[in-house]
C-alpha cells in the first residue's frame, strides 16, 4: 500500500525454490515415511497440509517482503490503491 502498487505476484523461480525448500524439510519428518498414511500427502506423497517450520521460524520469514521476489506492477495515474465500495 505505501508504495502504490497495483498488484504483486511472487516470481515462479521464488514459488519453485520456497517450494523445494519446503519438500527437502518435510523430507526428516515423519509424515513423509513410507510406513506412514496420512491425509497430510496429496496422491502423489507430497505434504500439502502441514508446514515444516515452528511458528517463530515462519515469522522470521514472511516478517519482511524482499520486493526482488516479486513482480509489482505500479497502480495507474489517479486509480486508488484500494478499489472503492460505492455507497
Amino acid at each position: 500500500i505505501a508504495r502504490d502498487f497495483r498488484s504483486v505476484e511472487v516470481r515462479a523461480d521464488v514459488c519453485e525454490r520456497y517450494n523445494a525448500a519446503v519438500d527437502a524439510a518435510h523430507e526428516r519428518m515423519v509424515w513423509t515415511h513410507p510406513g506412514m498414511r496420512t491425509y497430510y500427502r496429496n496422491s502423489r506423497g507430497r505434504v500439502v497440509v502441514n508446514s515444516p517450520y515452528r511458528i517463530v521460524d515462519w515469522w522470521h520469514l514472511t516478517r519482511t517482503a524482499d520486493l526482488a521476489d516479486f513482480i509489482a506492477e505500479p497502480a495507474l495515474q489517479g486509480e486508488p490503491m484500494v478499489p472503492r465500495v460505492p455507497r
